[in-house]
């Protein structure tokens, strides 16, 4: 689905992208400015009212959209008909831009409910979660979304919907037929779309209710969210290693051991002088003297250290000292947000804090793939703007892999990212953008 805007954020990154590749000094010149960085990242924000503007305008609404009242009783009348009128006064605090909605169960379901009142497509549905909420559109790890699914394609009602709900709940529970057996988001959309009527909907639910319990959620991202995060935790066998290089007993060159270390130990470890400018000393080695110093080189705090270099500081991020929008800010990944994430290599939690968890997963593909191709450049692609592809189509796997939505230019978060990834040095420029917050 084609839309002016998200074209014109995206042709803007591509501008910008396409002027990086050309021009070596404006490649230097976005790295070390952080002030137009602040601009690029900050120049497109739409408000969450605008977006709903759109979505009657994607509607049968054929009234002036610059008339809020005239909107307000469109709005209205579409609630009642569903019997959702208790929904109006929220949805038109989000129309005046009054406020803007969370990301609770409760909320997903007043969207649905609008949705489902303005008689709007499967497709229409998708944009506005995606590129308006910035939230991940049918969820069919619930069993309501996944109705709403469902009726969605086949331009059922939200009262046909209710009665679906209603019903599915009734089926007995279930045991989990095999405690290995996984099924992924992705996966129930795809039978999903083989139901044509709604006996064969409650054949599917009937014989795979156990897949919509709530420890079933998220455990293809707990695999690649374990999968990154060994790759790039420093490990406390790591700190044998880092001894041996602060005593001088070993180079990165003449021992391969490093290889084996978490990449945030082999990024400091590379370096001629291992410094990152977290440490304000004059010791070249401030930042393995930081992980030496009886730190644990395996938690949190020590990676996010080490990717965001100068920043930090849990405070400065807690503390929204971030040039980003608020949507932008809004978790994100700090020791904290990992820490209610539970995200850790032995224990990690199914949690439905969508934009949390897709955050923290842009995240460590950036830092993986960067740091990477920083250790070995030799690897990749000497084209820019191949090397580019390789960095967002990879990052772009992993995201459709755990069912999230792909990298979004409309959204402030990605695009930090994928203009960091198309400076010369992207770890470099994210870690400028960040020290200029504080």
């Amino acid at each position: 689905m084609e839309h002016t805007y998200t074209r014109l954020v995206q042709s803007k990154v591509d501008e910008i992208k396409n002027e990086n590749y050309s021009s070596p000094d404006f490649i230097h010149d976005l790295g070390d400015n952080t002030e137009e960085l602040e601009k690029l990242v900050n120049e497109f924000n739409r408000p969450f009212s605008e977006g709903l503007t759109l979505l009657l305008k994607y509607s049968s609404y054929d009234g002036n959209l610059n008339d809020l009242e005239e909107k307000r009783a469109f709005i209205r009348m579409k609630l009642k008909s569903i019997g959702a009128s208790k929904d109006e006064k929220t949805i038109f605090n989000w129309l005046k831009g009054v406020t803007e909605p969370d990301a609770n169960e409760k909320t997903r379901d007043r969207i649905y409910r609008l949705c489902f009142a303005l008689s709007v497509s499967t497709d229409v549905v998708n944009w506005f979660f995606n590129h308006v909420y910035f939230q991940r559109s049918f969820n069919c790890h619930r069993i309501e979304e996944a109705v709403y699914y469902y009726c969605f394609n086949h331009n059922y009602s939200y009262e046909h919907a209710q009665q679906l709900i209603s019903e599915i709940q009734t089926f007995p529970e279930q045991e989990v037929p095999d405690p290995d057996a996984v099924f992924y988001t992705t996966e129930i959309q795809q039978q999903l779309d083989y139901c044509c009527t709604d006996e064969d909907l409650k054949r599917y639910f009937r014989t795979n209710k156990w897949t919509f319990q709530e420890n079933q959620a998220n455990q293809r991202t707990q695999k690649v969210l374990c999968v990154l995060l060994e790759k790039i935790q420093g490990k406390e066998t790591d700190r044998v290693i880092a001894e041996k290089i602060k005593e001088k007993k070993i180079t990165y060159v003449e021992d391969r051991e490093i290889a084996d270390c978490g990449l945030i130990i082999q990024e400091v470890l590379s370096l001629d002088e291992p410094h990152l400018n977290i440490e304000d000393e004059s010791d070249s080695h401030s930042l393995l003297n930081c992980l030496l110093r009886g730190n644990d080189i395996s938690s949190t705090s020590i990676m996010l250290k080490c990717i965001y270099g100068k920043l930090g500081s849990e405070e400065d991020i807690r503390t929204k000292k971030i040039h980003l929008p608020a949507k932008g800010r809004e978790n994100f990944p700090s020791e904290k947000v990992f820490s209610d994430l539970r995200l850790q290599k032995e224990e990690l939690y199914a949690s439905k804090n969508y934009d949390a968890i897709r955050k923290c997963l842009i995240l460590l593909t950036f830092y993986q793939f960067w740091c990477e191709y920083k250790l070995d450049f030799s690897k990749f692609p000497d084209d820019n703007k191949e090397l580019y592809d390789m960095y967002e189509s990879g990052t772009n796997d992993y995201l459709t892999e755990c069912g999230y939505d792909i990298l979004n230019p409309v959204n402030s978060y990605d695009r930090l990212f994928m203009l960091c990834s198309g400076s010369a040095t992207p770890l470099e420029t994210f870690r400028n953008f960040l020290s200029s917050t504080t």
